[in-house]
């Protein structure tokens, strides 16, 4: 199971790369941050922290 901070920390690491990176990767990478925010709410959620 993963920690929390691991979900915010990947979502991090995405938008990171996402700067240096061409237009039509940056996106991809925006959008795999925002999946991994999801999933961290929804973990919070699921441990009764939301």
């Amino acid at each position: 199971m993963k920690r929390l901070d691991d979900y915010r920390r990947n979502a991090e690491d995405c938008r990171e790369l996402a700067r240096r990176m061409p237009p039509d990767q940056q996106r991809q990478l925006l959008e795999m941050a925002e999946q991994w925010d999801r999933l961290r709410v929804q973990r919070e959620r699921d441990l009764g922290l939301r």
